[in-house]
């Protein structure tokens, strides 16, 4: 008699129902999920997720100079994250904006960005995330490639547009050049293409804010980011340097 690895579905990866219809069994879903989380680059190392935000580390006083907003950093950051909770619930609707995230070092931007990438991977969507200068990389290698590694470039080139969610982390710690400028807006053109039939939205994390940005990359990025990015200012202390300075000390 054979030995299946999963008996429910005797390694068929699909099981029958009593009404007759095929769905996937648990064995291939939980096989399905690990290639997305191999494909994501998301790490999810126990404390990165909604599961794991604290508000605590986001001061609850408003302090126009030193935070340029009007209000708190926490209630703040609460807002952010009502927003990031509905972007993942409509996330299949045409109408769901991409997100910029600026804000300074360590107030959390990275964070929000891999707890969406997280939530929508256990929802079975695909989901990329690079820093900026590995996206560039990519491109890089693409467009230089030898024949013997046109295949393996030309799928990580392709990943960048197909991929439901591309979290471009750190824009700005990039190489500054012309020709950088021009690969960020072509890929964000393609983006734009696929996501009228296929799901492909874009989530940008950088510390310039707006008016940086518009110094920073020409005209044509900064305008395409500000006009079809819905922008989330992150306020707030290095919560980093927090966590350090909150750590037992050891003798």
């Amino acid at each position: 008699e054979p030995v299946f690895s999963c008996p429910l579905c005797e390694d068929r990866g699909y099981i029958t129902k009593s009404s007759g219809e095929s769905v996937p069994c648990s064995c291939y879903q939980k096989l399905y999920l690990e290639q997305l989380y191999e494909f994501s680059n998301l790490l999810d190392d126990g404390e990165t997720g909604f599961d794991f935000f604290e508000d605590s580390f986001y001061s609850d006083k408003p302090n126009r100079e030193r935070y340029q907003a009007d209000i708190s950093p926490r209630d703040q950051i609460a807002g952010i994250k009502r927003q990031c909770l509905a972007f993942i619930e409509k996330f299949s609707d045409k109408e769901t904006p991409n997100f910029y995230f600026f804000g300074p070092i360590g107030t959390g931007k990275t964070f929000m960005a891999k707890s969406i990438g997280i939530e929508l991977v256990k929802r079975g969507y695909s989901v990329l995330y690079l820093s900026a200068p590995s996206l560039f990389s990519i491109i890089q290698q693409y467009r230089i490639s030898a024949d013997r590694d046109a295949a393996e470039n030309e799928q990580a080139y392709k990943n960048l547009i197909t991929a439901n969610l591309l979290i471009l982390d750190d824009l700005g710690t990039e190489p500054k050049s012309d020709a950088r400028y021009a690969e960020l807006l072509t890929l964000l053109e393609m983006r734009r293409g696929q996501d009228k039939n296929h799901i492909a939205k874009t989530i940008i994390s950088s510390n310039f804010d707006l008016k940086r940005l518009f110094q920073e990359y020409n005209e044509r990025i900064a305008s395409r980011i500000v006009g079809e990015f819905q922008a989330l200012q992150f306020i707030g202390d290095d919560i980093r340097m927090l966590k350090l300075k909150n750590r037992p000390q050891w003798i």
